[in-house]
């Protein structure tokens, strides 16, 4: 998910994730100075992710992404 974290329903966003989060992995962007970091780090919990904070002028977000997608391709334990 990428966002500036400008969201009416946070506790709606949070609540779907985390009944989706049996069968998924979410990892949370949060763009720009002003995001609700907060969410950020809330949706990438609910979801079992991770999450990154890319300030204004960042320069390291494309290789934010790269580690991202390589922990999501790694194998997800459950049911132990």
């Amino acid at each position: 998910i990428l966002t500036d974290g400008a969201v009416d329903n946070k506790k709606d966003v949070i609540q779907q994730v985390k009944l989706h989060s049996d069968s998924i992995r979410v990892m949370c962007f949060g763009l720009g100075d002003g995001c609700d970091e907060d969410l950020v780090k809330s949706v990438a919990d609910a979801g079992r992710g991770t999450y990154t904070i890319a300030q204004d002028g960042s320069s390291t977000l494309g290789g934010d992404i790269i580690i991202a997608l390589g922990k999501a391709m790694e194998p997800l334990l459950c049911d132990i």
